[in-house]
């Protein structure tokens, strides 16, 4: 469960209010120029980020090729193929992990900010150097800082950022994404560029965003599913175990019985010591199942670790109550019903 509440916070609750209802891909200069004039006039559309998209290759990192320079053996994506690369004057909007960015008038040898996952990947600090290949051309820059990732967004990201001298000169395409108030005037926009730039691609997120919603749901469901199943199996084997020790229960309560405790004690008794018994297989359980969970949602999915109260706490408590629940059903034999069952069972 408290994999099921991270999940729905991130993808539920979190999305809606950080990610873009479209991405155009694949624009041209003057298009994003008219775009841009377009959006700032019309106030149904806003949230607007621009950014220019190219493709690089990391060939090393601090003069040692980046096969070798690799410490994190996980993130070898980021050097396997192209990948995303973009220039910038001014700050991304990403929060910065650690350097500065450059001056907006900055002319000199290109500086690079690093994304997240390369800092990651081979463990880069402000001063070290990348050496990358840009339309076949190789340039070896300065790592100016580092920036967090932000993946979950849907909004352009780049593993490499420049600053802009040379690579604004040189041809590419943009990449932009925009919020609307409202679907029709998201599908309007749509509709538009389809009739009067054929060369836009559009991604239409609210789609993409439905239909992960309609899975994780779908998954969850499953799971709980499957958990409802496993804890009634734990109850009827718990249930079993009780009832094959109930002879030598049954003895042991009689024995109290003959020195003077009463079968509401000797109940009490047993109900204590289940509820014990309960309390610490569910609560070593509970502690198991969300490690195992923050494990999966932040190391595994880096999706933020946010279980809630209801989620830790529920499993926990239904534990107890089916732990009690099987211990009364299949030890109640084990309770005296009186004087003739002691003689019966002292007679055997």
């Amino acid at each position: 469960m408290t994999a099921q509440s991270s999940f729905q916070t991130a993808l539920i609750m979190e999305l809606p209010e950080r990610i873009p209802d479209l991405v155009l891909i694949d624009v041209q200069k003057d298009q994003a120029a008219e775009l841009e004039a377009r959006i700032a006039d019309t106030s149904d559309l806003f949230g607007l980020q621009s950014m220019p998209n190219l493709r690089t290759l990391m060939l090393a990192v601090n003069g040692v090729p980046a096969e070798e320079a690799l410490v994190l053996p996980e993130k070898a994506w980021v050097i396997e193929g192209d990948r995303s690369f973009s220039w910038a004057a001014e700050p991304t909007g990403a929060e910065l992990l650690a350097g500065e960015w450059w001056p907006n008038d900055y002319n000199g040898p290109p500086l690079i900010s690093a994304e997240e996952d390369v800092y990651e990947a081979f463990d880069l600090k402000v001063g070290d150097t990348i050496t990358y290949s840009v339309f076949g051309r190789t340039f070896t820059s300065t790592v100016a800082n580092i920036r967090k990732e932000y993946h979950r967004t849907f909004r352009p990201e780049f593993l490499l950022v420049a600053s802009p001298n040379p690579f604004q000169n040189a041809p590419h395409g943009w990449v932009l994404s925009l919020q609307g108030s409202g679907p029709d005037v998201v599908n309007g926009l749509i509709r538009d560029l389809a009739a009067t730039a054929a060369n836009i691609t559009t991604i239409d997120v609210r789609q993409i965003i439905n239909q992960v919603t309609g899975v994780v749901n779908g998954v969850v469901a499953g799971t709980l599913a499957i958990a409802g199943a496993l804890l009634l199996g734990g109850v009827l084997t718990l249930a079993a175990v009780v009832a094959g020790d109930v002879d030598s229960r049954r003895r042991d309560a009689l024995a109290f019985t003959l020195v003077g405790v009463s079968r509401m004690e000797v109940a009490r008794i047993r109900l204590t010591e289940t509820v014990i018994v309960g309390v610490i297989t569910a609560v070593l359980g509970g502690i198991l199942g969300n490690i195992g969970g923050y494990w999966l949602v932040y190391e595994a999915l880096r999706v933020e670790w946010a279980p809630g109260a209801a989620a830790l706490m529920v499993p926990v408590l239904l534990g107890i109550v089916a732990a009690v629940a099987a211990a009364i059903a299949a030890g109640i034999g084990a309770v005296p019903r009186g004087r003739g069952q002691l003689v019966r069972v002292l007679a055997n």
